[in-house]
């Protein structure tokens, strides 16, 4: 997964939400409150690709508060309430660093990469946004998965779901 800059994210649903996260702050470059962390507020069209997550500091823990229903089709399984590190996914690996960094960096992360799954080379865009102040535990994050190909996306979930 590479970082990149805002302006590389070209995943409509991803714009989308960058507008709506930097309209959720009163101060101009400040992490949004964690009230304004409202899902019914989340513009629809980015709904179900978003993840609401707490990262718990010292020792770091991950649990998931909402996940969108093509997160929930992507990975198999429906991870609300749960902690990452009690759930059985290839992700898990990966993810902890990527929170890691969310909550380290100064404002919204964004990434992408190519996943190969099922030989379908899919192309991921992804972003992190915090809410709430730098120091809070556990710290609040919002998170967008879009596979920029949906109907490979969808044919590699399906196929991911029956291996």
């Amino acid at each position: 997964m590479d970082i990149v800059e805002q302006n590389q994210i070209v995943s409509p649903r991803l714009r989308s939400l960058i507008s709506w996260y930097e309209s959720q702050s009163a101060t101009a470059g400040a992490w949004p409150a964690k009230g304004a962390l409202d899902p019914t507020l989340i513009p629809p069209e980015s709904r179900p690709f978003v993840a609401i997550v707490d990262v718990q500091m010292g020792p770091m823990r991950i649990i998931y508060h909402m996940l969108g229903g093509a997160l929930v089709e992507a990975i198999g399984m429906d991870l609300t309430g749960k902690f990452l590190d009690e759930v059985d996914i290839p992700q898990a690996k990966d993810l902890p660093e990527w929170f890691q960094r969310g909550v380290a960096a100064p404002g919204a992360l964004f990434a992408r990469s190519t996943q190969t799954v099922q030989h379908v080379n899919l192309v991921y865009e992804g972003s992190c946004f915090p809410f709430g102040e730098s120091d809070d535990d556990p710290r609040s994050l919002l998170i967008c998965e879009d596979f920029l190909s949906a109907e490979f996306w969808q044919g590699a979930t399906e196929g991911r779901a029956t291996s």
